[in-house]
């Protein structure tokens, strides 16, 4: 199992098509956002998806501007709702400033090119 970063692997990061593999550059600041909120958190976190081919992005209905075509977004799963508490509560404190709240997951990305200080629902 290949680290990207202390608690983040490879195979979290590549597209999960399950063709290309790909990824793009590692983002260090998304990278160093998701270890300080792993720290606050205090428990794994389960990325959903982190990088994604244009191809996979439409296939999952992500929008064409998603941050996850350029490596800049991550889905977390979350289950309880006191779990989401924490987790949202974890990224806000790691300086995540846009954040989508789903049923099963939370969306974080640091995108520079996106309007921050945003949180939306799925």
């Amino acid at each position: 199992m290949i680290k990207v970063s202390e608690n983040f692997t490879y195979d979290e990061l590549i597209c999960h098509c399950g063709k290309c593999k790909e990824y793009h550059v590692l983002r260090i600041e998304l990278i160093d956002k998701l270890e300080s909120a792993r720290g606050f958190y205090g428990k794994p976190m389960n990325i959903n998806s982190w990088c994604r081919c244009t191809e996979h992005n439409k296939k999952v209905g992500g929008v064409d501007s998603s941050a996850h075509v350029d490596g800049w977004a991550v889905d977390i799963a979350v289950e309880s709702g006191r779990d989401k508490f924490w987790l949202f509560n974890s990224l806000f404190r790691a300086g995540f400033s846009r954040i989508g709240i789903a049923k099963t997951f939370i969306h974080a990305d640091c995108d520079p090119s996106k309007v921050k200080e945003v949180i939306w629902t799925y």
